[in-house]
């Protein structure tokens, strides 16, 4: 999307959600890596935007996944290029040095999938066990809900 407006903000958020990216959180699974922001954004105010919108975020990380290395290198480079201007804007030491950390975490990851994209695949169609494995859930919940609802 269109972050031009305020990068700084920007990043906030993508830093808030994808904490993996400043941080030195290492996680165990793609799937555990996935639910983290998921469960970062549920916390937020109003709770998110909904497990509809979790999933269609799933379906388009398959897609980006299953498009190759050109499309995983340039979304990552799009957040590298973010972070850049944010860091750039950053008035608090602390906060350039984290966005700092995040510019050269991304770097890497883009450096890796540049250079590892046999493992796009594997990854993509763990994505997309995730998505079809929340999809069923919500179908199970909504079906649920209309079976109380009918009592």
């Amino acid at each position: 999307g269109d972050w031009s407006w305020d990068p700084l903000e920007a990043a906030a958020h993508m830093f808030h959600l994808g904490r993996s990216i400043w941080g030195r959180q290492v996680y165990d699974s793609v799937t555990e890596a996935l639910q983290a922001p998921q469960s970062v954004a549920c916390k937020l105010p109003g709770g998110g935007f909904g497990a509809d919108f979790d999933r269609h975020c799933l379906a388009d990380v398959a897609t980006i996944l299953r498009r190759g290395v050109g499309s995983c290198a340039r979304a990552l480079l799009e957040a590298q290029d973010l972070s850049e201007n944010a860091q750039q804007m950053a008035q608090d030491p602390k906060s350039a040095s984290r966005l700092l950390r995040g510019v050269k975490k991304l770097q890497f990851l883009a450096s890796f999938a540049w250079y590892h994209e046999e493992a796009f695949p594997e990854i993509a169609a763990e994505v997309q066990a995730l998505q079809e494995v929340l999809e069923t859930a919500s179908v199970k919940s909504k079906e649920a809900q209309r079976m109380e609802i009918a009592k």
